[in-house]
């Protein structure tokens, strides 16, 4: 008896078992993942695909080397072209978190937490994109030209003073920075230089004696770049492009023509 009760109670704990498994079966099935494309602005990248099933928290889902607090602005589309916008999420106060949901009916979902009531239109339904907008970086100052003149005190020309000289084209017509000897003109009040060497380069500094400034057909033009970074080139009249280019420009070491020059290592 005893046997036949365990084989018993195993058909019964069995057809059980199938019982739950029909039930559970015969309820809706979870609707498919959905791609919604993130992208970052002003960048030459493809967006990048966030696949959406089990909730995706935003800040979790970045493209690589970028991070939630770098962000200034959040922007979610939809494709019927609604749309909203979150600026500077991570310093909100409370913290905003945005959160990617599936909807079986409405498809993808932004939801939001940390915000006022009616602050923003959410949750935003259908959502197709995300466009994400990097923080500007502050506007670094361009660096002096450092001109030590002998054994004065060095003299330090801002970009604002370089501006009250005269501006020089190079051999193509482009007007781009101050001929290098008008910048020590000014530097050594006048005076006659007989050699000038340059510090440059990063990390490592560069030691180099620059060809004479009297030059009839060549010249050397400084400049700044588009973020700010001095250099130096050095052009031939006749040329389309500058024969040397020297950057991570640290100082100019002049020596006078009553000075007499320092030999300088080979």
């Amino acid at each position: 008896m005893n046997r036949a009760w365990r084989t018993g109670r195993r058909s019964v704990a069995a057809t059980w078992m199938g019982l739950s498994t029909v039930a559970c079966s015969g309820g809706a099935a979870a609707p498919d993942p959905v791609v919604v494309t993130v992208q970052l602005d002003g960048v030459d990248q493809p967006s990048i695909p966030v696949s959406v099933g089990p909730p995706v928290v935003l800040a979790h889902a970045l493209p690589d080397g970028l991070a939630w607090d770098e962000l200034e602005r959040v922007r979610a589309e939809t494709a019927s072209g609604d749309h909203m916008a979150v600026r500077d999420p991570a310093t909100h106060q409370p913290p905003i978190q945005l959160t990617l949901r599936l909807d079986a009916e409405h498809g993808v979902v932004l939801d939001g937490s940390g915000m006022a009531e009616g602050e923003l239109k959410l949750p935003l339904v259908g959502v197709s994109a995300i466009g994400l907008t990097r923080r500007k970086a502050a506007p670094t100052v361009p660096p002096a030209v450092v001109v030590q003149v002998g054994e004065d005190v060095p003299v330090s020309l801002s970009k604002a003073s370089l501006e009250t000289l005269q501006r020089c084209a190079d051999p193509r017509g482009r007007v781009q920075g101050w001929d290098l000897a008008d910048v020590l003109h000014r530097a050594t009040n006048g005076r006659a230089v007989a050699q000038v060497v340059l510090q440059h380069g990063a990390p490592e500094v560069t030691t180099t004696v620059l060809k004479p400034l009297d030059e009839v057909d060549a010249y050397y033009l400084v400049k700044y770049s588009q973020n700010n970074k001095l250099r130096v080139q050095y052009w031939a009249s006749s040329s389309e492009k500058p024969s040397e280019v020297y950057r991570e420009i640290h100082a100019l070491t002049v020596t006078l023509v009553d000075a007499p020059v320092a030999p300088q290592p080979e």
